[in-house]
């Protein structure tokens, strides 16, 4: 059980009903999961999956200087923000350190609302009536609403077809018409109440979803109605997970103070002009280069490294993991970390210290998983090429030639299958290297490699095994590499909205609060 000291949302009640694990996180007693991760990373991905995230902070900031306040100290405009839109991006300090990523949505003119983390949120408050009282006294009003709403992300492949279901946008329309990063007022059944809500279509989970804030005496039963129309509950665990299959980052772990956006490969929601704070630092970061990079790292197994994990290039320590998991969408290891950047290129073959064992990992691009989303593919004459390292001239010659003759999606599913037959193979070939390492140790062979060829060559054989095993995960995580890239051509061209409104791999964790005071807030 979490400490009492810690907040409770208003929904608490709720998940203990529901048989919810809890524990502290942000200050609050939240819960971490109900089924299990796996079954609810597996609902998020197929279905629907349904979070209480009330424990993200909703700043109301408002007056004729409110735009003016927030380019200062934010790295992206708000005074080009259409009302009605939202965008992702840093609040950074002096040094281009980042206090906290968010995402803050235009209400009206003169009035925004923005979203911190949890456990940042109090020093974001500090932060901000440091800047309004030093440059914008009396044009600039800063209300905290957290405690007296509540947030809910919907998120999922159904979540639409979910959502439209339990009501509709003020305007009558549906809420799977909203575009990303949009937002709007609407009401939802809950049971025989009719709820007003704030409905933005973003999320931390790299699938499609919706955030949903209210006011904070509504939010049990609006949960209950999603429940009962088909969502899963799901945990913080799952929320991670998804998070970072997703390749999104999570502060005081890829990005804090001391880490700046262009490190974390953040610089697309960075602006080059403006006077912001930090902007001096990141300027130079964007013309001079970074020290380290952010990173991806897939290995294959269970056997995930966690975060302050050494990584090493042929025993030398060239980084360290800021995050790790078992992927369940994936089933394998995945992690994010900071590496050197001559070390940090797709397809480099590391190793990670695992309680003292060394682990081969292989640097991959972010993110680790993408959702398809619709849209017309880009022609075959203006689309850029993969990257083609670690994949055969053979294949290469007949992917590229799907691709002109069939299109990127053929050639997506194409260059998937043969990452499954080479990962088939590299496992056979492992399975063969332990019966001749078993051989090797004088061991008992296991059953199920009973009928491997044995050879007096046992340690030679061991070698030529491990050697073939491992340039087939490279293989196949090329070819893997290739597949995302002619799967985002095909179906990521027609996503819609602003580009520099859309969060890294896809959204953040940050929906909005309502455009106006919530009925019984």
């Amino acid at each position: 059980m979490a400490a009492m000291d810690n907040l409770q949302t208003s929904l608490y009640q709720t998940h203990l009903e529901l048989g919810a694990r809890l524990t502290p996180f942000g200050g609050w007693a939240m819960p971490v999961q109900y089924s299990g991760i796996i079954s609810e990373v597996k609902a998020v991905r197929t279905a629907a999956g349904l979070f209480d995230v009330s424990h993200m902070g909703r700043l109301d900031i408002s007056g004729e200087l409110a735009a003016a306040f927030l380019d200062r100290v934010l790295t992206g405009a708000a005074s080009t923000l259409r009302t009605g839109r939202a965008r992702y991006c840093l609040i950074c300090n002096e040094s281009g350190g980042v206090i906290d990523d968010t995402i803050f949505y235009r209400l009206a003119a003169d009035r925004f609302l923005l979203i911190p983390n949890a456990g940042n949120r109090m020093a974001v408050v500090a932060w901000f009536q440091r800047w309004v009282a030093a440059e914008f006294a009396g044009g600039v009003d800063l209300r905290d609403d957290t405690t007296e709403t509540a947030l809910l992300a919907l998120q999922g492949p159904q979540a639409a077809a979910l959502l439209d279901g339990l009501g509709a946008l003020t305007d009558g329309q549906p809420p799977s018409t909203l575009r990303p990063f949009a937002a709007a007022e609407g009401v939802l059944r809950a049971g025989a109440e009719s709820v007003e809500v704030f409905i933005g279509r973003t999320g931390y989970t790299g699938e499609d979803g919706f955030e949903l804030a209210m006011a904070a005496a509504a939010a049990p039963g609006v949960f209950k109605a999603l429940l009962a129309a088909g969502a899963l509950p799901c945990g913080l665990g799952a929320r991670d997970a998804l998070r970072l299959e997703a390749g999104l980052p999570l502060h005081g772990h890829e990005i804090d103070p001391e880490t700046t956006p262009m490190e974390a490969g953040l610089e697309r929601f960075v602006r080059a002009d403006g006077d912001y704070i930090g902007r001096v630092v990141l300027a130079r970061q964007r013309d001079e280069g970074v020290t380290r990079r952010l990173a991806g790292l897939k290995l294959p197994g269970r056997s995930a490294p966690r975060a302050g994990y050494a990584i090493r290039q042929q025993g030398r320590e060239v980084g360290r993991i800021t995050s790790g998991s078992y992927s369940p969408t994936l089933d394998s290891s995945i992690a994010m970390g900071y590496l050197l950047p001559d070390c940090a290129a797709p397809g480099a073959v590391l190793e990670v210290d695992i309680r003292g064992r060394s682990a081969a990992a292989e640097v991959t691009s972010l993110p680790f998983y993408s959702r398809s989303r619709g849209g017309n593919p880009p022609t075959a004459q203006s689309a850029p090429e993969p990257d083609w390292d670690g994949v055969s001239t053979d294949t290469v010659t007949r992917l590229r030639n799907i691709h002109s003759q069939q299109g990127a999606a053929a050639a997506a599913i194409t260059a998937e299958a043969r990452a499954v037959i080479a990962m088939g193979d590299a496992k056979y070939a492992l399975e063969a290297a332990e019966m001749y390492e078993s051989e090797i140790a004088g061991k008992p062979v296991p059953p199920i490699l009973a009928n491997f060829p044995r050879s007096q060559e046992a340690e030679a054989l061991f070698l030529q095994r491990k050697a073939e095993a491992l340039a087939l995960q490279k293989e196949a995580a090329a070819l893997r590499r290739v597949a995302d890239h002619y799967r985002a051509m095909a179906l990521l061209a027609g996503k819609g909205g602003d580009d520099d409104d859309q969060a890294p791999g896809g959204g953040v964790a940050l929906p909005g609060s309502p455009p106006k005071p919530i009925p019984g807030g």
